[in-house]
């Protein structure tokens, strides 16, 4: 379901960057917008999309509004699950500002589009993102996030690189079958270790 785009795209001055995940303050929506406005002053071409609902949403917009960005931000509301790969498509690069995060699905499904991933660093993502794959920053911090924005923006050729490992990554490592085998192989491990007891 997830790939990278195969058709070109129509040129733009933009780097298109994005973030999908619920409107709560765990997933650091206005941490996010701060780091945008942080870079847009600095003089970064970038736009940044933003997909989801929730509770928060209005005050986010409030936020783009005060900064002055809203030419440079667009939020795309809820998102259908089965138009979510051209969400990423559209994109140039993935960027979270979570604080938390459990099974980082979105990050998967943004690698197996083949885009490179700016987060920051949490429990959940240092197990998955690299140096080949992105970059990890200070949780809670936006002038890191800013200046990772910044960087990859300018950076086309290191942009096409970590996304094709993460591609790769994706492909090998967090496809549904190994996700599987490895969550079987857990189970397995579990009732080895404890015969008298029972899942169900």
């Amino acid at each position: 379901m997830f790939h990278p785009r195969t058709e070109a795209v129509a040129v733009s001055d933009r780097v298109h960057l994005g973030f999908a995940g619920r409107f709560i303050a765990l997933k650091g929506h206005k941490l996010l917008i701060e780091a945008t406005a942080q870079a847009l002053a600095a003089g970064a071409p970038i736009h940044l999309h933003l997909a989801g609902d929730g509770p928060l949403l209005e005050d986010v917009k409030s936020q783009v509004c005060q900064a002055g960005i809203g030419e440079n931000v667009t939020i795309h509301g809820r998102i259908p699950r089965a138009s979510m790969s051209a969400f990423y498509q559209n994109l140039d690069i993935y960027v979270s500002p979570s604080y938390f995060e459990g099974l980082p699905v979105t990050f998967l499904e943004a690698m197996a589009s083949g885009l490179p991933i700016i987060s920051t660093r949490i429990d959940a993502t240092q197990g998955v993102i690299s140096a080949k794959t992105g970059i990890l920053t200070e949780v809670g911090s936006a002038p890191e996030l800013a200046r990772a924005m910044i960087a990859l923006a300018g950076r086309p050729e290191q942009r096409i690189s970590l996304g094709r490992h993460a591609r790769e990554e994706a492909e090998t490592k967090y496809n549904w079958d190994t996700i599987a085998a490895d969550q079987v192989a857990i189970y397995a491990r579990y009732l080895a270790a404890t015969p008298d007891r029972h899942l169900v």
